[in-house]
């Protein structure tokens, strides 16, 4: 059976409000997350992505992702401040489905396991920053909200796209907030490893309908992660949160 063509709508926190980036830097608030959560609910988006970008020594602020679970009818992940194994129980208890680890897959590279041990590799996901270097002349993956520079992008699909996680998330800095179009140029170094892929996920760049449609004409195996396309409107950027699915014609 073919895969459904996924587009996941992505809510953006920063200190407990939505916020919309540009290349990974602040630049707009666009409202309070359990209401855009409500909201997207009541408009049946298929999916709602969470990604913390406050990065808290605290850790995730486990208050306002129970008052977003609460209010969530749809599949829910989460992506930010998990850096032990019980973070992500609590989470998954909340009423979360799956988790992301971003910085910890490098700082603690057990986790991943052991969140894979305890919770299934279904509830396990692992979202990758990565940016072109002018310096390098070549993709690097970055962490720290695109401030830490980890290594080359092409060693990053070499060495960590076999691991047993249900879905890799791809997140392009150069892309994010710009509505230019998702990095086709990605897929091919993806696609031709030749291994069982996955969930493989494109973030950054997406908001008119052509950019998802010659995503989804490059390869079925790939789904599109976004938030301006549902968030904001017009030439001015008008904080409007919609449901543009419909416009897409997914089948």
């Amino acid at each position: 059976m073919p895969r459904q063509r996924r587009v996941i709508t992505e809510i953006l926190l920063e200190d407990g409000v939505a916020i919309k980036t540009k290349r990974f830097k602040k630049y707009r608030y666009v409202g309070e997350p359990v209401s855009l959560v409500r909201t997207f609910c009541e408009l049946n988006v298929q999916e709602i992505s969470v990604v913390d970008k406050s990065f808290s020594s605290d850790g995730p602020n486990f208050t306002l992702l129970r008052s977003i679970a609460s209010q969530c009818t749809l599949p829910i992940s989460y992506s930010g401040s998990i850096k032990t194994l019980d973070d992500a129980i609590r989470i998954i208890d909340i009423g979360f489905e799956k988790v992301f680890i971003n910085n910890a897959q490098y700082t603690h590279p057990d986790l991943l396991f052991s969140l894979i041990n305890a919770l299934g590799s279904q509830s396990v996901g692992i979202s990758i920053d990565y940016r072109s270097s002018k310096l390098f002349r070549c993709d690097y993956v970055y962490t720290s909200s695109g401030t830490k520079r980890i290594m080359p992008l092409s060693r990053y699909l070499d060495h960590y796209l076999s691991l047993p996680a249900s879905e890799f998330v791809f997140r392009s800095i150069d892309r994010d907030g710009m509505k230019i179009g998702f990095d086709l140029d990605l897929l091919p170094q993806i696609l031709t490893k030749n291994l069982r892929l996955p969930w493989i996920t494109l973030s950054g760049g997406g908001y008119e309908s052509d950019h998802f449609h010659k995503m989804f004409e490059f390869s079925p195996l790939i789904s599109a992660s976004c938030s301006s396309f549902f968030t904001l409107y017009g030439a001015h950027s008008s904080v409007l949160p919609t449901n543009n699915l419909p416009t897409l014609q997914l089948r």
